[in-house]
């Protein structure tokens, strides 16, 4: 699995952010679980940087991660896992 700098900067930010290692990864992604049904991830094919589940309970992180994607030109989705 190789990354590019800029993926492994990313990665290496996100999980400063976090406190926290992903819970899995790929050549296109990345993915921390970050409660029982919350997950950040990456998806470097399509450039962006997703909320699934997210409760904004911790407006910092958010803001802190939506920084992230600006400084690496990503853009942010929020998803519902039903």
């Amino acid at each position: 699995m190789k990354f590019t700098t800029d993926q492994t900067e990313m990665i290496a930010m996100i999980s400063v952010v976090l406190k926290k290692i992903p819970y899995c990864y790929s050549e296109d992604s990345a993915e921390w679980w970050i409660a029982q049904d919350e997950v950040v991830s990456i998806d470097f094919d399509k450039k962006e940087i997703q909320f699934v589940n997210w409760s904004y309970s911790d407006d910092t992180t958010y803001l802190q991660i939506l920084g992230i994607c600006k400084m690496y030109n990503l853009e942010t989705e929020d998803y519902i896992r039903k």
